[in-house]
């Protein structure tokens, strides 16, 4: 998969550009602020329909203005006979008005996620092992949704089914209204299973095919030491037969679960509570790991989570380094630019010059790109 043009229209510090990317690799060079990670945030947007750093999309309008826009031209790779060639646009307005298209077709968000697949490690990503299970969370569904594109509006239902749980347990704590949420949770309850079995079911089996390129990656960046990566849920160690045997734990767990929901008025069993637990040398990385060791395991899940696209879709996806290299020794940087030569078209944002053998060096100062020569 190759992006061949990024148009931006007021988009963080970029008024107006348009620029021609490299096909294999693009070093973005400049100091800090000055708009490296802001072209990669960009590109994941297209992407994923959101910016990886978490923030809204009116935080990305350039401040004065009163709209983004945003577009990629894109080819699945070489092979590519013109047919497959699309363009991806993302606008936003300032009174919340968004708009994706895909070619002439507007579409909806679940619809875009997945076209353009990226793997994206960033400065947060370094911190993957320690975080917290929100963090881990979000690396399983961005991976799966680009792999999966159903997953995508599955998670989003989950969450809609989710809010109107929530509310059914809230309003069970007052007496006017106890009686009808009462009724109503039980056709939640049976709607929350059916789709959090689903997400369950889905981020099980991509583990299943992640977890041993991770163990491989990890092997060879530290050989004395074997990554474990696990799904931890409300099943634990239980291994449903399908997601209809996992659906019937799910609803027993929240009737197991029931008085204690009623008292806190919210939902403490699903998908949304969930953690990828990663074991280091057969420990618990997040209590046990040091830092080289977390940095050495996020190096390993990215890389498997690449190898993991390439493996189903036959085709590589766009690889976005944020400023994580400065966090990697030299032995990690060589290995990592290593294991990408060749193959996946790769964007690097950093401070400081690497020894590219192949690709483009840009120069970013103060939202402006330019060749460097």
């Amino acid at each position: 998969m190759i992006l061949h043009v990024l148009k931006l229209d007021n988009f963080r510090n970029y008024h107006h550009m348009e620029v021609t990317w490299h096909e294999q690799a693009n070093l973005l060079q400049g100091a800090n602020a000055q708009g490296k990670s802001n072209l990669l945030e960009a590109i994941c947007l297209l992407s994923l329909t959101t910016s990886f750093r978490g923030v809204g999309e009116a935080d990305l309008i350039t401040k004065g203005e009163s709209y983004f826009y945003v577009e990629g031209q894109v080819s699945k790779g070489e092979s590519s006979d013109g047919e497959e060639d699309f363009t991806i646009c993302a606008a936003y307005s300032a009174d919340k008005r968004r708009k994706w298209k895909v070619g002439l077709k507007e579409c909806r968000r679940g619809e875009v996620v997945g076209l353009l697949h990226t793997v994206i490690f960033s400065p947060e990503d370094v911190d993957l092992v320690k975080a917290g299970p929100m963090q881990r969370r979000r690396f399983l569904n961005r991976q799966i949704s680009q792999l999966y594109p159903e997953h995508c509006r599955l998670l989003l239902r989950y969450n809609r089914i989710l809010a109107q749980r929530n509310r059914c347990l809230k309003l069970l704590q007052q007496p006017e209204t106890a009686a009808g949420a009462n009724e109503a949770l039980s056709v939640w309850d049976q709607q929350l299973a059916e789709n959090g079995a689903a997400i369950i079911w889905q981020r099980r089996q991509v583990l299943a095919q992640l977890n041993p390129l991770a163990a491989q990656f990890h092997g060879e960046l530290a050989a004395q030491e074997k990554l474990h990566l696990s799904y931890k849920s409300f099943a634990g160690a239980v291994e449903a037969s399908d997601k209809t045997e996992l659906m019937a734990l799910f609803l027993a767990e929240l009737k197991r679960a029931s008085a204690y929901e009623r008292s806190r008025g919210t939902t403490v069993i699903g998908p949304h509570r969930d953690d990828l637990q990663i074991e280091i040398a057969g420990a618990i990385g997040k209590g046990y790991a040091s830092q080289g060791q977390q940095r050495t395991a996020a190096l390993a899940c990215k890389l498997a989570e690449l190898h993991l696209a390439y493996n189903k879709k036959k085709e590589w996806p766009l690889l976005l380094l944020d400023d994580v290299l400065s966090e990697l020794d030299s032995r990690r940087q060589q290995a990592l630019l290593k294991k990408i030569d060749g193959g996946a078209q790769t964007f690097i944002a950093c401070t400081d010059s690497l020894p590219l053998q192949y690709g483009q060096v840009w120069r970013v100062e103060s939202g402006e790109l330019r060749v460097k020569s």
